[in-house]
């Protein structure tokens, strides 16, 4: 496992979740995509297109809300929704970051040449819905329309992750990571995907009206 949702929930690069969660954070899986190139999963994932969902994190007794979207080469990630920390990172042709609680966003500076990809913020939310190289998969079985499996680190046979798997869409659902023996397994986080849609109007990925543009930190 590598290190998380400390820039994780960094979730992305922003440090507003690590704060929100306070002191320390479990490990997650890193991941660059909803969809890596792997072919030790015993079932199939693709990242859509286009697609918007919603995305709910629980650390101990807080839960988190998130937002991911998607069109073509344009992705959106939202933090903190909700909150006055809600923060998005808009990239397309560029790279915007908005907050919503100052009604205020900045360009990331980009060299000659660089184009925007995929945010470092997104890979990180995206990871949370991965799992670990070199791991035990083992189908459980079906719970409300999703494939459940139960997912065993190699390098850490004392944690667990289930993971649960919408055939149809070819997405994992939702991911919970425990720690422990059988004794004392504790649920360490969990992380769900809701309201799936697979459209993303052009303006999710426009900066609101009226916030005002500063300069970069």
């Amino acid at each position: 496992m590598s290190n998380p949702i400390a820039v994780l929930l960094s979730f992305l690069i922003f440090t507003v979740i690590a704060a929100g969660c306070g002191g320390s954070t479990p490990t997650t899986p890193a991941a660059s995509t909803l969809a890596p190139d792997r072919s030790d999963y015993p079932f199939e994932i693709a990242e859509p297109e286009v697609y918007t969902a919603k995305v709910f994190v629980m650390v101990g007794n807080e839960v988190t809300g998130h937002f991911l979207a998607r069109s073509g080469d344009r992705s959106r990630t939202d933090i903190n929704v909700g909150t006055p920390n809600h923060t998005s990172r808009l990239v397309a042709a560029n790279e915007i970051v908005v907050s919503y609680g100052a009604k205020t966003y900045y360009e990331i500076p980009r060299g000659d040449g660089e184009t925007a990809n995929l945010s470092e913020s997104s890979a990180e939310i995206r990871g949370l819905f991965a799992s670990p190289e070199r791991a035990r998969f083992e189908k459980v079985g079906d719970e409300d329309g999703l494939t459940k499996y139960r997912v065993t680190p190699a390098q850490d046979d004392r944690s667990e992750i289930y993971i649960y798997v919408d055939a149809g869409q070819k997405m994992i659902m939702r991911q919970e990571f425990f720690t422990g023996g059988d004794a004392a397994r504790t649920l360490t986080y969990s992380a769900e995907m809701r309201e799936l849609s697979r459209e993303a109007p052009d303006e999710l990925f426009a900066i609101p009206n009226g916030f005002r543009k500063v300069n970069a930190p």
